[in-house]
């Protein structure tokens, strides 16, 4: 503090000085973590800061910041100061300085509103587009024109898309490499890509007849959450042979067909880790008349909420045994809320302590890379777990099994 006194520099004024003395570039950094209203408020900081926000490169416009409400609770004051807000920072922004990333959360209270900030957004050509629309309907996403041509990740929530989009995804002038679509209602049949990465597809409404066809050889993850209003056609994946990694999860399997789950399967041969949620055992079943290509790459393996039919534990690890098969590679099988049913009344065989899992050939089922059998489960009122754990042992003495409850 003396040595400060003495060179005339108050202690407050040399923090200033330390923080005002860094790039740009790096206040551009920490200011792009801020949702649009904060950023502002940065500028009474110092004169340093005053104009700094007018040029940051990521510009995050968000509701929640205005407590505006939804439904009848919408509040018409804090939504016109939302609306005044963002006029004035669309207004007031530098034109000279590019926008990295642009995102909009926002209910459709107006409109003309939401419609005039997604088109400012998309005409800043952003390599990285967020839009979440609320609503009941979903929203017409304006044309993405020109900014395709920049965009290596898009994420869309909530809008309605048509034709002219998967013609854009196809036409090979986008660096697009993340696609993210959440409750979106679809109108197009096809997802063509030459340097998509990475796609989720989650609570989508599928409009068109035919099925929904994904092309894109440059895949290495692929996440599908399928309900009961999407994709009754089914879902085919080509050129999958650099998809590593793939998440599906079919929350209503009477709306997703057993050849449809067994169709989607077949495409993902290539995968060293695969997650399925809600298939039907059917479509696991590998038998002499419908053969699964082999799963060659696979080191891991989860179910979840699978194999929950009627019928004895014994057997279903038959049918596992016959999916498993086709994966020589797997080092690691995790059962999710699997194989037995909460609070199921049918008694366990207890004479039974056995069980020989069998390939289609009738030879004894083995697994020499499995190292890790994982099961995870929320409740066991009739020690069905135990006796499965027992089994389990008895087939595979390599493998460390693991039983743990979910809280």
């Amino acid at each position: 503090m003396a040595k400060r006194a003495r060179a005339g520099i108050p202690a407050s004024d040399d923090a200033d000085d330390r923080l005002s003395a860094l790039p740009d570039g790096v206040l551009h950094t920490i200011l792009s973590f801020l949702p649009a209203r904060q950023l502002v408020q940065t500028s009474v900081l110092s004169r340093r800061w005053k104009d700094l926000w007018c040029s940051t490169p990521c510009i995050n416009i968000d509701e929640r910041e205005f407590d505006i409400g939804s439904g009848r609770n919408v509040q018409a004051k804090k939504w016109s100061k939302f609306e005044n807000f963002n006029t004035n920072l669309l207004l007031f922004r530098s034109n000279a300085a590019s926008v990295d990333k642009f995102c909009l959360y926002a209910h459709e209270h107006n409109h003309r509103d939401v419609d005039k900030w997604i088109r400012r957004g998309i005409k800043y050509c952003p390599a990285d587009l967020h839009i979440s629309v609320l609503n009941d309907v979903a929203f017409k996403l304006p044309s993405l024109g020109s900014c395709f041509g920049t965009l290596r990740k898009l994420y869309l929530h909530n809008v309605s898309l048509g034709n002219c989009f998967a013609e854009l995804l196809s036409s090979g002038s986008s660096p697009l490499e993340i696609l993210e679509l959440r409750s979106c209602w679809n109108y197009f049949w096809d997802i063509t890509s030459g340097t998509l990465k990475d796609l989720f597809i989650d609570s989508c409404i599928h409009h068109d007849a035919h099925p929904l066809v994904i092309t894109a050889p440059g895949l290495t993850s692929l996440r599908l959450n399928i309900t009961n209003t999407s994709y009754a056609d089914g879902i085919s994946v080509y050129q999958t042979t650099a998809l590593a990694k793939a998440t599906i999860g079919i929350q209503s399997p009477g709306f997703f067909p057993v050849d449809n789950q067994r169709n989607l399967l077949r495409s993902l041969f290539s995968v060293t880790k695969l997650e399925l949620g809600g298939f039907e055992t059917k479509a696991l079943l590998v038998d002499e008349f419908s053969e699964f290509q082999e799963f060659a790459n696979m080191r891991t393996l989860l179910f979840g909420e699978i194999f929950l039919d009627e019928g004895c534990v014994d057997v279903k690890l038959e049918l596992l045994g016959s999916f498993i098969q086709n994966a020589p590679c797997l080092e690691k099988l995790t059962l999710y809320c699997s194989m037995v049913k909460e609070h199921c009344e049918m008694e366990w065989d207890s004479k039974r302590r056995s069980i020989n899992l069998q390939r289609h050939n009738q030879k004894a089922f083995q697994c020499p890379k499995l190292k890790v059998v994982e099961v995870l489960y929320e409740d066991d009122h009739h020690h069905r777990l135990a006796e499965l754990l027992w089994v389990i042992t008895a087939r595979l003495p390599h493998a460390s099994i693991t039983l743990t409850k979910l809280r």
